[in-house]
């Protein structure tokens, strides 16, 4: 039978209470120094986001910590008040010493209760994390291909562009059905095997450098350090939030990679469409290149396309924020639009809409209607 030390409880249950108004405290903080850089660049969101996420991991150890000394002060004194009951008489059962006791007692209660809710979080968490992983190993090592010699080529020259000197395997995958990262000590990049006939080769060439600058910045292992944060506070709403955020900004620091030294970012938001048309749901400890909102990172695409080409006074137009969620409302409206004569033709209805709703924005894109703050 496995036994729990009282101290330990008390200084458990105690620090997972504090936290409650701790991680509140840094999410806000988050929200607002976030919220003051909105208009900055990714990888400085991304370093805030990444350090507000660490800080809720010190302060809960800290705190737990720092209650091991006042659990075994308060575990001796209930003991003793617990003893002293016994020889208490019905008469002063209501004499005003006791009220101290009972308080005592049930904050003690109170504590446990939170202690003993974390333990069981934690198994479940761990449980959950651990069917992720079996899954990714399954990703990894089933029905995995080698891509053609050209291909291994230029995944080599990318490699090279990229200063990344490590060995890192390319495979078509049947399983994956979006391009991936998955592992820390040997990495593999997964591609499905749709993706080498669905996009053309530059845009194939942009999903590998997304895909190599994970590894580059090693998001790989920045990702399983999250997923342990997420495991031990998994209670508090604040930390998923800030989780959730350091997904987005990675996705946008490797858009900008990605973007990086082509003249066309159209085609990556063509790239990402089609992806997502192929999307499956992946495992959260796998890094794929259509992760976070599409919608959002397509328009923030775009829109750093706009601000390269605009003049500065005319960056200053009005209604941008407006123009931005029209050209969004349109992209999400086309993926899901369907039409019955285009299926008997033997037609994609959602990347035929897709296509035609994809040209209107980008011409007004050009024409100056849309940007981005």
């Amino acid at each position: 039978m496995i036994t729990i030390e009282p101290d330990l409880v008390f200084a458990l249950g105690g620090a997972v209470m504090h936290f409650l108004w701790q991680g509140a405290l840094i999410g806000l903080i988050a929200a607002s120094i976030l919220y003051g850089l909105r208009k900055g660049s990714a990888q400085v969101r991304y370093t805030v986001a990444c350090g507000a996420l660490a800080l809720c991991l010190v302060v809960f150890v800290a705190t737990l910590i720092c209650m091991l000394p006042r659990a075994s002060s308060n575990a001796g004194a209930l003991s003793i008040s617990n003893v002293q009951s016994f020889a208490v008489t019905q008469e002063e059962a209501s004499s005003l010493p006791w009220r101290g006791e009972l308080a005592t007692e049930s904050r003690w209660n109170l504590v446990e209760i939170a202690a003993w809710g974390w333990g069981f979080g934690v198994v479940f968490m761990l449980l959950r994390f651990t069917r992720h992983w079996l899954w990714s190993h399954r990703l990894r090592t089933r029905m995995v291909t080698d891509p053609d010699q050209q291909c291994l080529q230029v995944f080599e020259e990318l490699k090279q562009e990229l200063k990344i000197s490590r060995a890192i395997s390319l495979f078509k995958s049947g399983l994956a059905e979006t391009p991936m990262v998955v592992g820390c000590f040997a990495p593999v990049i997964l591609v499905p095997v749709g993706a080498f006939t669905s996009l053309s080769p530059e845009q194939l060439r942009m999903i590998l450098v997304h895909e190599l600058a994970h590894i580059r910045r090693y998001d790989h292992w920045i990702n399983q350090f999250q997923g342990a944060i997420e495991i031990i506070l998994f209670f508090h709403p604040a930390m998923w939030w800030i989780s959730r955020q350091v997904r987005i900004e990675r996705e946008y620091c490797c858009d900008d990679a990605s973007l990086r030294g082509t003249p066309d970012p159209k085609a990556l938001a063509e790239a990402l469409t089609q992806l997502e048309l192929h999307r499956i749901s992946s495992p959260p400890n796998a890094l794929a290149a259509n992760g976070g909102s599409l919608m959002d990172r397509i328009t923030r695409i775009l829109g750093n396309r706009v601000n390269q080409i605009k003049k500065p006074k005319e960056q200053k137009m009005k209604f941008k924020t407006l123009g931005t969620l029209v050209a969004a409302v349109l992209l999400i409206g086309s993926l899901f639009i369907v039409q019955a004569d285009d299926k008997k033709e033997g037609k994609d209805p959602r990347a035929e809409k897709f296509r035609a709703a994809e040209e209107k924005i980008w011409a007004a894109v050009k024409a100056g209607k849309v940007s981005k703050e």
